[in-house]
């Protein structure tokens, strides 16, 4: 099995998130949806984004959903100007569910 990565969203339900075999419950916080079109495609594109740039796994739920978020509040579908995800990215919630992982600092010093 080669695939390492899966994303479970539903809307503005909790999110569900697996690397390796290590699984994520993603909360999403409260906002007043205009059209939610396009904001499964924009969750992609912000974990495709996150994963470029070499994010964690847990920046990259926080990013991609705040990506949705902002989408899902937006008039315009998919079109979702950059400094927006910060308003939502900080309020997106991720916990481990089961074990958890360690991150080691391999930074070149």
């Amino acid at each position: 099995n080669n695939i390492r990565q899966t994303f479970l969203t539903d809307g503005g339900n909790e999110t569900y998130a697996s690397t390796m075999d290590y699984i994520y419950k993603v909360k999403q916080p409260q906002v007043d949806i205009f059209d939610s079109t396009g904001s499964g495609d924009a969750f992609t594109a912000g974990a495709a984004y996150a994963f470029i740039h070499s994010f964690t796994f847990e920046e990259t739920l926080r990013f991609a959903s705040a990506l949705g978020i902002a989408n899902a509040v937006s008039k315009d579908v998919s079109s979702v100007p950059f400094n927006k995800i910060d308003e939502y990215k900080n309020r997106v919630v991720v916990s481990a569910i089961g074990k958890k992982m360690k991150l080691i600092d391999v930074t070149p010093q």
